[in-house]
């Protein structure tokens, strides 16, 4: 049961990627797919104020991009901001926050990942379901 006693900063993915309030959905599904994640954080002066999923990028745009029949109107759901999109005051942790309490958050809110964050709300890290997936099985073998 060595999982129960992990810490977030054990089993997070540090260096998250990261986009402004203002950055336009077509740089965060550019991020998407270069950087093959499935959440961001979404900073305003350095300090993580959303997160903003694939799903919630999917939501957000045309389903005719990329495609024949993408209109003007279509192409235009690609100049949408972030902050738009973004879950606003994200759940978050701290480095020394145990997994359990990262499981909880993520079940009963039914989030699909935490940031992780210093004093002064600086992203550190995030663990996301994935990663909590990977601990478990872990634990396992």
């Amino acid at each position: 049961m060595r999982h129960l006693t992990l810490t977030a900063a054990e089993v997070m993915t540090r260096h998250p990627e990261t986009v402004g309030m203002d950055d336009r959905l077509e740089r965060v599904r550019t991020v998407f797919q270069r950087r093959g994640c499935h959440h961001v954080l979404v900073l305003e002066d350095r300090k993580v104020v959303g997160v903003l999923s694939e799903r919630d990028l999917l939501r957000a745009l045309s389903p005719n991009i990329s495609t024949p029949s993408a209109t003007g109107q279509d192409l235009a759901t690609l100049s949408k901001k972030a902050h738009q999109v973004m879950t606003y005051l994200p759940v978050v942790a701290t480095a020394d926050t145990l997994l359990p309490e990262l499981v909880d958050a993520m079940r009963t809110r039914s989030i699909g990942c935490v940031p992780i964050v210093d004093d002064a709300n600086h992203p550190l890290g995030i663990v996301t379901w994935r990663d909590l997936l990977f601990v478990a099985y872990s634990a396992e073998a």
